[in-house]
């Protein structure tokens, strides 16, 4: 597929708020990527970024590439309830299924599907960011995935003294971690919290101006 070019210059004069989230890298997935989040004003960005056709020590990933979709609160509410719903009963069935959040613009559509997959036996949970959908055949021009890694070493029922060990089960840790990155982030964007500090400024800065005036008029 191809690619958007994205030079960080090019945004040097830009004053849009932009906030890197968390990072994740996996080279062995269904494709090499790396997915990013990072928070635009008061929107979220889900970005991927291939694995370089020559990668290095010092750097595996090119940054200078990206596939990217951007949700708003409403769209990331809508994802999670599915993900919550969906995804989550697949996993714990150990069946396939999966969910897709319609991103409409100005002048196209695009996708976020995220998939749960069974792979040699193994079940597997893939984000993909999908854009420019054909109006007819729903699929799109563009489509690049990452594969969230599992953590296979969840260990039930460990002896400290013998060593035995019950059970040891897949843990789909990432994807856990990234319905926590968009679940914060409807958190922030309603605002509550902020709406708090600025009502309890406003009160201890009104009984700190009483307590001043008290003081001055004696």
């Amino acid at each position: 597929m191809a690619f958007n070019n994205y030079n960080k210059d090019n945004n040097s004069k830009n004053e849009s708020v932009n906030t890197r989230g968390i990072q994740m890298k996996n080279q062995t997935g269904v494709e090499a990527s790396t997915l990013v989040v990072q928070y635009w004003d008061d929107k979220l960005n889900i970005m991927l970024h291939p694995r370089l056709k020559n990668p290095t020590e010092k750097q595996v990933y090119d940054y200078e590439q990206k596939i990217a979709v951007t949700l708003r609160v409403d769209k990331a509410q809508s994802l999670l309830r599915a993900l919550n719903l969906i995804i989550d009963k697949a996993i714990e069935e150990d069946k396939e299924a999966s969910v897709a959040i319609v991103l409409p613009l100005a002048s196209s559509t695009n996708m976020l599907v995220v998939e749960a997959r069974k792979i040699e036996g193994n079940m597997n949970i893939i984000c993909h960011v999908c854009r420019d959908l054909n109006p007819q055949t729903k699929l799109p021009e563009q489509r690049f995935s990452y594969t969230f890694i599992r953590d296979e070493e969840i260990i039930e029922g460990y002896n400290v003294k013998t060593g035995e060990i019950e059970d040891v089960k897949a843990y789909q840790s990432e994807y856990e971690v990234f319905k926590e990155a968009l679940r914060e982030y409807i958190k922030v964007s309603l605002q509550a919290n902020v709406h708090s500090d600025r009502y309890n400024d406003r009160f201890y800065r009104n009984s700190l101006m009483d307590k001043v005036t008290k003081i001055g008029s004696k």
